[in-house]
């Protein structure tokens, strides 16, 4: 089931170890620190999208205030208006 993932990864650890002449257990430090360097650019661009969120979720925020504040008399009206954004 996993040897899409484990086949490979068990020829770069072999190779590492015997490329660098050092014991499995150093190549797979090696490999897991060379996977978590290539998945770091995901990471901050995760970052940013969230940042990026949170920045029109904060102006989505006051506009559902400035519409509270208008329409505090309508219930009705304003469910509608804040649906509507």
């Amino acid at each position: 089931m996993f040897n899409v993932l484990g086949v490979p990864a068990h020829a770069l650890v072999t190779a590492l170890a015997t490329m660098l002449h050092a014991p499995v257990a150093i190549a797979i430090v090696l490999t897991t620190i060379m996977v978590r360097l290539m998945l770091v650019p995901l990471g901050i661009d995760q970052h940013r999208a969230q940042l990026r969120a949170e920045k029109r979720r904060a102006g989505l925020n006051d506009r559902v205030k400035q519409i509270q504040k208008r329409f505090r008399g309508n219930p009705d009206r304003l469910r509608t208006e804040v649906n509507a954004l």
